[in-house]
């Protein structure tokens, strides 16, 4: 199964006049802003708890190109790293226990990394993924 942590999203007007993001990918949200901006400032924290959802159900959206017309949300490097860690770990068959067990740490230490909700140190995710031998590589795309 490939990861996605990109997904594609249109913005419509709604007849009260405020504006709503579609995303075909993850029908269940529908957030709702006064403003454009205000919109994509929130889309994070509408999207996580939804994945967070489909994580526990082993529904996770496939990817998709964006379609004409349509925006694309990326998750925040943090997030989408942590992403990746969770369904490893769930591909890997994992418990918890068994990555504090390869971090040297206690298992309440991972029960809060292996939530997507609460952002984590991208070292402490680095290292994780390390332990089930994955690695974190970092690139940078400027466009002009």
């Amino acid at each position: 199964m490939i990861t996605t942590t990109r997904f594609p999203y249109w913005i419509e007007r709604t007849a009260d006049g405020s504006y709503r993001a579609r995303f075909p990918s993850i029908p269940e949200i529908l957030p709702t802003a006064p403003s454009i901006a205000k919109l994509v400032e929130g889309l994070q924290d509408e999207v996580l708890p939804a994945l967070e959802a489909r994580l526990k159900e082993d529904r996770l959206p496939e990817p998709r190109e964006p379609r004409a017309g349509e925006e694309v949300f990326s998750l925040s490097p943090n997030f989408a790293s942590k992403l990746h860690l969770i369904v490893a770990l769930k591909k890997e068959k994992l418990s918890g226990s068994e990555l504090a067990r390869r971090l040297g740490c206690l298992p309440q230490e991972t029960h809060r990394l292996l939530k997507l909700s609460p952002p984590t140190k991208i070292d402490t995710i680095s290292a994780a993924l390390s332990a089930l031998g994955g690695e974190l590589t970092c690139s940078v795309t400027f466009r002009h």
